[in-house]
């Protein structure tokens, strides 16, 4: 950790505070963090939610179980809102880029509101409505970060996709969701580049999106002096997208795929990467591609780690129990992630203050 600081004082601005203790809360690059008997909780300050509200004049408006509709895609002949209404409508999307961070099952939803951000059409603002009744409904969830001993070798990737679901550019939409000893340290949701000719191709792009940042949150680690032996696993509910990346070279019906995809089989041929195959069911990248239903929402909410924390304190399961100091490490390097999205976006700003949870406390 000290290394780690020492690398990271070299560019940035440390900001030190006291030792978070059990049961005491932060306020850390607009969310806040509280310290557990079994590791952190971490939620998007009220504020945020309520200025999001007031933004789209929704403070009283019906809660709903869902942050967007099923099978509510973006059409071509929707109008266009006006000049008022349109920059409201940026307003609100700009600030639930911001705080989605902490609220990862929202991820698909706030993307396709983002994708109107250059002409919103009606479609665009009643998504964006429709997300804000969602964050109404579900203020309390919080993301927890409770690692396990039993996996802290492994990161562990989930990945999927939803093929051609685009209905004007016919693109499909990659989902990502990053584990490391059973916490989620990062997640997106981010429509494909090019255009997939099959289901499995599109499944292959977001497998390589996904190894892509399993190798780097390894190098970080390695960065930060973590010395074990990380077995990167990634999680995918296509039997033809493993068979495809299980091989070296393109077959007869994907003769097209830019050889930059293919940087995966590689690693899979030396042993870097596992690839498994996984029920759709426990796929949790899944509610990162498309809207869902309550149900499956509610399942891969749990298996995130986002949850409602019950107004008595109960007891700890012992297979989540984890040494303090690893538990700060693992939790540290999620806040490092974000803090490090945050600086790009406030590239332009003459002073950067990063906050880190480390062993200390917040630096």
């Amino acid at each position: 950790i000290d290394q780690a600081l020492d690398k990271l004082g070299c560019y940035f601005i440390l900001k030190i505070t006291e030792e978070i203790s059990v049961g005491r809360e932060e306020k850390l690059l607009g969310s806040l963090i509280k310290r557990t008997e079994d590791g952190f909780t971490q939620e998007c300050l009220p504020s945020h939610i309520d200025k999001y509200l007031k933004i789209l004049n929704m403070e009283t408006a019906s809660s709903v179980s869902t942050p967007g509709e099923k099978n509510d895609a973006k059409r071509l002949d929707e109008p266009e809102l006006d000049a008022q209404e349109a920059e409201t409508f940026r307003s609100a999307v700009g600030l639930a880029l911001f705080f989605v961070q902490f609220r990862p099952e929202c991820l698909y939803a706030v993307k396709e509101c983002s994708r109107g951000m250059r002409q919103p059409s009606t479609g665009d603002m009643r998504r964006a409505k429709r997300l804000a009744r969602y964050f109404r409904g579900s203020r309390g969830v919080v993301l927890k970060l409770a690692p396990s001993i039993e996996n802290i070798q492994k990161i562990t990737r989930a990945c999927d996709s939803d093929w051609a679901k685009d209905t004007i550019g016919r693109k499909s939409t990659s989902g990502v969701a990053v584990f490391w000893a059973g916490a989620l340290i990062t997640a997106f949701a981010r429509t494909q580049g090019t255009v997939a000719l099959s289901a499995a191709e599109a499944e292959s792009y977001a497998m390589c999106s996904g190894a892509a940042e399993g190798l780097g949150l390894r190098s970080l680690l390695i960065e930060m002096g973590i010395q074990v032996e990380i077995a990167l696993e990634i999680n995918s509910d296509s039997s033809a997208a493993i068979s495809g990346m299980s091989r070296l070279g393109l077959g007869k019906l994907v003769k097209h795929v830019q050889t930059k995809y293919l940087f995966l089989q590689e690693l899979v041929r030396d042993k870097l990467i596992i690839l498994v195959k996984i029920d759709t069911k426990l796929n949790v990248a899944d509610v990162l591609t498309k809207n869902v239903t309550r149900e499956i929402l509610e399942r891969h909410k749990r298996a995130m780690g986002l949850w409602i924390p019950p107004t008595s304190r109960g007891e700890v399961s012992a297979a989540y129990r984890l040494e303090p100091g690893m538990k700060q490490v693992i939790s540290g390097v999620r806040v490092c992630l974000m803090g490090a999205l945050t600086l790009i976006e406030r590239a332009d700003a003459r002073s950067m203050e990063l906050a880190v949870i480390t062993q200390q406390g917040i630096v």
